[in-house]
C-alpha cells in the first residue's frame, strides 16, 4: 500500500474514531433523546443506502491512482516500447546510424544506458553478428565503460 493510500485510510479511521467518541457522550439536550433506534438512525432501508454509499466512496478511494503514478507508468511503457524497437534494429542501423540504436544515448551523453543497451543488443543477436560486428559492439561497449569511468571521476 502507498503512502498516500495509508494517509486517506488513516485519516478515515481518525475521523471515524472522533466521531464514534463524540457519539458516545451523553447528551444534556433532551430534545435529542431517542425512544428507539429506528428514530435515532432511521430505517433500515435508509442504513442500507447509506452504508453501500459510505462502501463504494470507500473502494473508489483505495481504487484511485493518482495521475503522476499514471503518467510514471506511460513513461515506463514507452521507454520499454522504445528499448524494444532499438534492440529489434539491423547491426548496420543499430551501430553504424547517426542518432540511431545505441548512438542516440551517446548524443544525450548517456553512456550508462549506450553501455548497456550495446550488451543487450550483443546477447539477444549474438548467433546472428559476424565476428567483425561483434568485435565492433565490444569495443564500443568498451569505449562506453571509459565514459562512464572519466565521468565519474569529474
Amino acid at each position: 500500500m502507498k503512502r498516500g493510500s495509508i494517509n486517506i485510510l488513516l485519516t478515515l479511521i481518525f475521523s471515524t474514531f472522533l466521531l464514534s467518541c463524540t457519539s458516545n457522550q451523553k447528551s444534556i439536550d433532551k430534545s435529542t433523546d431517542y425512544k428507539n433506534d429506528e428514530q435515532r438512525y432511521g430505517t433500515a432501508e435508509w442504513r442500507d443506502i447509506k452504508d453501500k454509499n459510505k462502501l463504494e466512496e470507500k473502494s473508489s478511494l483505495m481504487s484511485a491512482k493518482p495521475e503522476s503514478k499514471n503518467k510514471e507508468n506511460k513513461f515506463i511503457d514507452n521507454y520499454m516500447k522504445n528499448l524494444e524497437k532499438k534492440l529489434l534494429l539491423n547491426y548496420k542501423k543499430f551501430n553504424e546510424t547517426e542518432h540511431k540504436g545505441w548512438r542516440e544515448y551517446l548524443d544525450l551523453k548517456d553512456y550508462n544506458s549506450a553501455h548497456k543497451l550495446i550488451d543487450a543488443y550483443i546477447v539477444k543477436h549474438k548467433e546472428t553478428l559476424t565476428k567483425e560486428q561483434l568485435d565492433s559492439l565490444k569495443a564500443n561497449s568498451i569505449k562506453m565503460k571509459a565514459l562512464i569511468n572519466n565521468e565519474s571521476k569529474k
